[in-house]
C-alpha cells in the first residue's frame, strides 16, 4: 500500500538503437526497419495501437501533455516475444534492450504493448 508520499512507478522495456530510436523507425538501418514493420503490420500477434486501443493514449500524451509517446512491453520477456524471430538480429544490428521507469502508462487491450511518455521518464537503463 502506498502512503501519500509514494507513487507508483512502472517498468517498461523497449529496444533502442545507439540514437534511441525503436526499430520500426531507426535511421541506423532503414530497410531493416521497413521490413519488420510490413512484417508486424495487420498481424493479431503484434495488433498496432489502433487494434490495441492506444490511439486515445497516444493523442493524450501528446495533445494534452504536449509530451512524445512510445511503446515498449511490460517485461523483457514480452518484448522478445513481440519481436520473436527477430531479436538475434536486432542484438547484431547493435540494438541495445531499455529500462524506462514512468509513473504512468497505458496498456493495449492485448497486454501485449503500452504506451508511455518519454518526457515523464524518471530513469532509463540500458539493461541487455
Amino acid at each position: 500500500m502506498l502512503n501519500q508520499n509514494q507513487t507508483a512507478m512502472y517498468k517498461v522495456y523497449r529496444y533502442e538503437d545507439e540514437n534511441g530510436v525503436g526499430p520500426y523507425w531507426t535511421d541506423i538501418d532503414e530497410e531493416f526497419g521497413t521490413f519488420l514493420a510490413k512484417k508486424h503490420r495487420n498481424n493479431p500477434r503484434t495488433p498496432n495501437p489502433v487494434a490495441d486501443g492506444l490511439a486515445d493514449a497516444c493523442r493524450l500524451i501528446t495533445d494534452i501533455y504536449a509530451g512524445e509517446f512510445l511503446f515498449g512491453c511490460d517485461s523483457v520477456k514480452l518484448l522478445k516475444k513481440w519481436f520473436r524471430g527477430f531479436n538475434k538480429t536486432l542484438k547484431r544490428k547493435n540494438f541495445v534492450i531499455v529500462e524506462y521507469v514512468v509513473p504512468n502508462k497505458f496498456s493495449g487491450i492485448s497486454g501485449k504493448q503500452c504506451v508511455f511518455d518519454k518526457n515523464q521518464c524518471i530513469e532509463r537503463n540500458v539493461i541487455i
